[in-house]
């Protein structure tokens, strides 16, 4: 190849952290190191830093923390400028991650160069010396000069899988008091090896069945999984659970595609050691806007344990929002089963700002009776209102509260003639001369 132009790529991935890896070592060396005359090559991850030699003497080096067992496409353009003027880019992920301007031209590859990946030898070393823990795959030489956009689309040649996670009922949610629930786990690419995934979670409140996840080639089928609580006797109220599949195995045995891929499922608890009704919102807030009264949020009602009787739960707002259903009905049969509230906005006309509506959740009927939980709605206004930015407080707003009243007469007066004890009170305020 000479020194005519060139493109190498490959996939990367580090084993630990943190280590040396020589990822691509090329060498046309006399027996005495810094003889003249030699080509000399050299790309090295080394302590959370990339960094690049040629003909000894380093290029460029940039800060770059490789996550553990992910793998990295990177690529290195070797561009001829011509007038002895060789230029080096270098990208990770199709992004440029360092540039350097050789200090002599020279060959690339020649026939009598050794090329070394994932590992370094000189000349006067003898074997090539071994300097990889993680692993290379997918390599390519190019006997041109590479764009970026060229680099990203041989990235894109290797699809990197994906893991998803179905939620049988949109949300996992189990119960101490024997209430379970299912997902399913699946893979977005049929597999050309082996697939392993292992789900890391809290075995002591949750339990789920299978645990390590198996797919191949010629089965990769989503595999539904069981999830249960432990019942136990602390009084914790609903607790959340995160449970993370990860791709494991090696790069030898195992589908690359899925090595180091996660994906997260989030499961509710409800506990059973006291009478409590749960509420869970739909991404953990309830949010409604006047400007989009089509537009609904909702959330869910669960009870913690078997009523001694049927429940009715009422729900009743403060006028700002508005609730379907306003009652729910939890029978002794059915006691167990989430039931779902859908809020809508009131647009109001008033010029509030953002604002929360409170949505009370009434509980009568057994050993529920006078149990009461609130859902806090955020509001977004659509009217104008003093201080959003746009519209500035009025001038005698001194507490800036969108309102003029003797709360900001106090304050404005008090250095004056009015003396006030607390003009934060009401109450205390009175008027005299002031000395």
């Amino acid at each position: 190849m000479g020194t005519d132009d060139a493109t190498w790529t490959w996939w990367f991935r580090q084993d630990p952290v943190g280590s040396t890896n020589e990822l691509v070592w090329l060498e046309n060396l006399p027996d005495s190191w810094g003889g003249t005359g030699y080509t000399f090559y050299q790309l090295t991850t080394d302590n959370n830093k990339v960094y690049v030699y040629v003909n000894g003497t380093q290029m460029f080096m940039n800060t770059w923390d490789p996550v553990f067992d992910q793998w990295y496409h990177m690529a290195v353009v070797r561009k001829d400028m011509g007038g002895g003027t060789d230029f080096y880019t270098l990208y990770i992920d199709g992004q440029p991650y360092g540039i350097g301007q050789a200090p002599t031209a020279g060959e690339l590859i020649d026939g009598g160069d050794s090329i070394y990946m994932g590992a370094r030898k000189f000349s006067t070393w003898g074997a090539p010396n071994s300097s990889m823990t993680g692993g290379l795959d997918d390599v390519w030489l190019y006997h041109e000069a590479l764009t970026q956009e060229e680099v990203q689309g041989v990235m894109a040649l290797r699809v990197m899988g994906d893991i998803s996670i179905t939620e049988t009922n949109t949300t996992t949610i189990v119960s101490e008091q024997g209430v379970v629930d299912t997902y399913t786990v699946g893979i977005s690419i049929q597999p050309e090896l082996v697939v392993e995934l292992e789900p890391v979670y809290n075995d002591s409140q949750i339990q789920i069945t299978p645990e390590i996840l198996t797919f191949t080639s010629s089965s990769f089928i989503p595999v539904s999984i069981d999830v249960s609580a432990t019942n136990d006797l602390t009084l914790e109220g609903l607790q959340t659970y995160t449970v993370t599949y990860t791709g494991i195995g090696d790069s030898a045995t195992h589908d690359f595609k899925y090595l180091g891929r996660t994906a997260q499922v989030v499961v509710y608890v409800v506990d059973n050691d006291v009478i409590d009704v749960s509420i869970i919102e739909t991404g953990d807030s309830t949010d409604v806007d006047e400007s989009n009264v089509a537009g609904t949020d909702t959330y869910q009602v669960i009870l913690g344990s078997l009523p001694s009787s049927d429940v009715t739960v009422g729900v009743v707002t403060d006028g700002e929002t508005v609730v379907n259903p306003t009652t729910l009905d939890f029978t002794l049969g059915k006691w167990s089963v989430p039931q779902i509230i859908t809020v809508t906005v009131v647009n109001d006309g008033d010029s509030e700002g953002p604002h929360i509506s409170t949505i009370s959740n009434n509980l009568t009927g057994g050993n529920y009776e006078g149990v009461t939980k609130d859902v806090l709605a955020n509001v977004t206004d659509d009217e104008a209102y003093c201080g959003d930015g746009t519209h500035e407080y009025w001038l005698m707003d001194v507490n800036e509260d969108c309102y003029v009243d003797m709360l900001d007469f106090a304050i404005f007066s008090e250095s004056e003639w009015l003396k006030c004890s607390d003009p934060f009170y009401p109450g205390t305020c009175d008027i005299h001369p002031y000395n």
